[in-house]
């Protein structure tokens, strides 16, 4: 699996998700491998996933939302988001290799429908898995059986009543799909509520770490700054003294704001 083409690696996903992805770097907004996590269990709040991401931060948001979905099923696996929203090829090409290795392991033969997940209207356009392959040639030979039993068999106003029960029955058909479509996206849009109040809970805990983490920069900048004047204030007598015992020089200044500016703490870099 690892040594796997990216053209294989193409070509598996546009054909599981009917996409039309031509570079593994489109990978890199998150969006398909959150479907490929729902193509597996079914439960990803896929209305809050942005196919349309045209930026880091909207591909952290759909890293989120994977996290999520780790986090739910208990997999142990760190996703390198920082790595994987610069949409670089290599990064984004182990990823992908692990997504379809562990989907394979895990996918069952559920029917599974990308577009109607994503909210669309669109009809399948690219070839389904194979349990979907299997359930469309059952509908079709049922249709098959059903239409030779009524045109070989019976009278000709019998074939009108069959005929008028099959587009009856396909019409009740159509409106249950409907009302699954609708339930499914209901319940999309309350599985993604929580997902989302966990959302700005670590994205409020994030602009908290981060505004403390600029404003204690700011205020040792402010500390330095004020012992520099109270330097420059003192009297002319000791002032060359004071300045000679503490060797502050532009040089010094400057590179003691470098070093404010430019340390680190966990998590920023």
């Amino acid at each position: 699996m690892i040594g796997e083409s990216r053209t294989d690696l193409l070509n598996w996903l546009n054909s599981t998700l009917d996409l039309k992805y031509t570079k593994i770097e489109q990978c890199g907004s998150g969006a398909a491998y959150c479907q490929i996590f729902d193509s597996i269990f079914q439960d990803m709040p896929m209305s809050k996933v942005k196919f349309n991401s045209n930026s880091e931060y909207t591909h952290a948001s759909n890293f989120k939302i994977l996290q999520s979905g780790f986090v739910k099923h208990k997999i142990e696996r760190n996703i390198p988001v920082d790595k994987l929203v610069r949409c670089r090829f290599q990064d984004n090409l182990e990823f992908l290799q692990w997504m379809k290795k562990f989907w394979m392991e895990n996918k069952d033969e559920t029917f599974y429908d990308p577009n109607i997940r994503r909210n669309s209207n669109v009809v399948m356009k690219s070839k389904s898995p194979s349990s979907s392959d299997g359930a469309a040639k059952k509908r079709v030979s049922s249709i098959g059986i059903n239409s030779t039993l009524s045109s070989s068999s019976l009278p000709s106003s019998a074939s009108l009543s069959s005929s008028s029960a099959t587009t009856t029955q396909a019409q009740f058909q159509h409106q249950i799909n409907n009302l699954t479509n609708e339930l499914n996206h209901t319940k999309d849009i309350l599985d993604g509520v929580n997902s989302e109040l966990e959302e700005y809970k670590i994205a409020g805990e994030g602009l908290e770490t981060e505004r403390n983490f600029y404003f204690n920069k700011l205020r040792e900048i402010e500390i330095l700054t004020q012992s520099i004047k109270e330097l420059l204030a003192s009297n002319p007598e000791d002032q060359e003294n004071k300045i000679q015992d503490q060797q502050i020089t532009i040089n010094s200044l400057i590179s003691s704001v470098e070093s404010i500016l430019y340390s680190t703490e966990e998590g920023f870099q």
